[in-house]
């Protein structure tokens, strides 16, 4: 179900097609309008409010693509995102699309759930627009800011979009060499990845603005996991083929040294920087890590030896889309988004992000973070090698099946019995009918969420743990969750010795 009530226009004259797409969004918080044809989809798309508009292009009057280029020339439609509805699945159709005012496209026939969630991806885009538009002074210069900001938003959805299309479409075609097969399957991934962190900064961006970016502290082992940090990039680079250095920095060496903090977050501050110095400073070679001011008191940063920032502009680089002199480094785009979520991300922390920086001679960027000891908590210090669970039943609750492989991955060393349940209901069954040890709950998933799926099963096994798995967007509901009845929770991206950690606390 959206989170955001929508308004959409369906323009199809096949009613089969507009009835299986009513079918599809019947459980969405969603009103449909239809329309046969394209004068019928004018007049309404014209005399009412819609949050996207979902088109065919062969309709009895005029095609679709006429239709879209009348409403981007129109003052009341040029703002409804336009997803095509077609069974042409041509570069050149595709492109057509685009260049006439879309901003995706759909296959028939097509599957209901990418229906949906190529909607919710376009409609919560949109509604964000509008926010944005709705709650900004109305100097001419915020007017402009804010036109820059949709369009490199509008600009940087479609890149990958385009890409990833693109790269689908020509990998159905014959002829095509192993080699180039699994470059184009690389490009493809690279893009999805990409949109994956621009979505994901989208939602932190609205959060920040409506007060509702939330911090989960936790006991970290922070040098283990800065270590892993650096092996990622290293391997990253390397396999981009770029030639960057990326080493870690710390002032203290015990791998037992904890820190209370949100590691989600401050890993997120850490990728922004580094990803930056990556892509806009020329660097050859980036350090990262922490000095120890004082028992209470950690300094984190990002040193890189590129070509630097103006001084004029390190003031301004915190802003949205302001990335100072950065973009004339570079022909390469960007979002402009990442440094001021950092700086917001680094307040919600206690600490405040600056930058010390001179033309040619690279940029350091830092922050202070009061911390406090740490105390036995939701990190602890194990051995993985040393868990074994081999008499133990869990039961894994994800529609997702590449989630339970994963989980069955990090679980592997510790033999215990897995169970897969791809729904609520399936849950409550296996519930009921089997001796379970611990549950690790999705809370987003069809039919019965994780919650919903939590209540039913406590009223029948009120004694068994449920480790709740939910993602950063889902982190203002941490107390509705644990009053569901789950006995913790795991934020995703999940770290695996994280969670052994976690589950050991009710195991052992």
């Amino acid at each position: 179900m959206f989170n955001i009530k929508a308004k959409i226009l369906v323009v199809d004259d096949d009613k089969a097609v507009v009835e299986m797409i009513k079918q599809s969004l019947q459980d969405s918080n969603v009103l449909i309008a239809t329309a046969f044809d394209g004068k019928m989809a004018l007049n309404k798309a014209k005399t009412n409010k819609f949050d996207l508009i979902l088109l065919d292009i062969n309709l009895p009057d005029m095609d679709g693509y006429q239709i879209c280029e009348s409403l981007k020339t129109h003052p009341l439609t040029v703002d409804i995102p336009i997803i095509f509805l077609t069974v042409n699945r041509s570069i050149e159709n595709i492109s057509r699309g685009f260049d006439a005012g879309a901003v995706d496209y759909l296959t028939k026939p097509f599957h209901p759930a990418e229906l949906k969630k190529r909607i919710e991806l376009h409609i919560g885009y949109k509604h964000y627009q509008d926010y944005l538009l709705d709650n900004t002074r109305k100097s001419s210069q915020e007017k402009h800011d804010i036109a820059l900001f949709i369009s490199t938003l509008g600009h940087e959805l479609r890149n990958p979009l385009n890409s990833i299309l693109g790269f689908s479409e020509i990998l159905k075609g014959d002829n095509i060499s192993n080699e180039d097969r699994i470059s184009y399957a690389g490009h493809i991934n690279n893009s999805g990845n990409n949109l994956y962190k621009l979505l994901n900064d989208i939602i932190d961006l609205s959060k920040i603005e409506a007060g509702k970016i939330n911090i989960e502290k936790a006991d970290v082992l922070i040098n283990k996991e800065l270590k892993d940090l650096e092996q990622l990039y290293s391997d990253l680079l390397i396999s981009q083929g770029k030639d960057i250095k990326i080493s870690l920095s710390i002032t203290n060496y015990d791998d037992s040294y904890k820190i209370n903090t949100d590691l989600l977050r401050l890993f997120q501050v850490f990728k922004n920087l580094i990803d930056n110095a990556i892509k806009y400073s020329s660097a050859k070679n980036i350090i990262f890590g922490y000095d120890s001011i004082s028992a209470n008191k950690i300094k984190f940063f990002v040193h890189d030896d590129g070509k630097g920032v103006e001084e004029e502009m390190q003031q301004k680089i915190f802003e949205y889309f302001n990335r100072g002199n950065l973009a004339e480094l570079t022909d390469k785009s960007g979002k402009g988004l990442g440094l001021a979520i950092c700086r917001n991300i680094v307040n919600k922390l206690g600490g405040e992000i600056k930058l010390i920086s001179k033309p040619d001679r690279g940029a350091k960027f830092y922050f202070t973070l009061q911390i406090k000891q740490s105390e036995d908590g939701n990190a602890q210090i194990i051995n993985e090698n040393e868990l074994h669970w081999p008499d133990k039943n869990f039961l894994i609750v994800d529609d997702v099946k590449v989630n339970f492989m994963f989980l069955a991955a990090a679980l592997n060393k510790t033999k215990a019995n897995l169970i897969h349940a791809r729904d609520g209901y399936e849950a409550i069954r296996i519930a009921q009918d089997n001796k379970l040890d611990l549950i690790l709950m999705d809370m987003v998933m069809p039919g019965l969420n994780g919650m919903e799926t939590t209540i039913e099963i406590r009223k029948f096994n009120p004694i068994i743990p449920i480790i709740a798995q939910t993602g950063a967007d889902y982190l203002e509901s941490h107390d509705e969750i644990l009053q569901s009845g789950c006995n913790d929770i795991v934020s995703k991206p999940i770290k695996p010795r994280i969670l052994l950690g976690l589950i050991s606390k009710y195991i052992e």
